[in-house]
């Protein structure tokens, strides 16, 4: 996916405990139904990657605590630390 094709969700600004949990910073505050959200699409490399949610919630107005699949530990969300957090616009 390309990024013309996305908008801006935020950034992954935060660790969350030990077991891979992030908290994103939503910079314009967008509503989201995170039950109807599969993934957000993280920047890797000048590339999007989809990153798979497992669990997300709204903890405080403009931050989602975020658990995704296949990030276990702190080492793992660290790999995500600091980049941006897009979803296609269709959403």
């Amino acid at each position: 996916m390309q990024k013309k094709d996305c908008f801006l969700v935020g950034t992954v600004f935060k660790l969350h405990g030990y077991k891979g949990d992030v908290n994103i910073y939503n910079e314009d505050d967008i509503p989201f139904n995170f039950s109807t959200l599969d993934y957000f699409l993280i920047e890797l490399d000048n590339e999007l990657v989809p990153y798979f949610i497992e669990m997300a919630r709204t903890t405080k107005p403009n931050v989602v605590l975020v658990k995704f699949e296949d990030v276990n530990s702190e080492e793992e969300a660290k790999e995500i630390l600091k980049r941006k957090v897009f979803l296609p616009k269709e959403f």
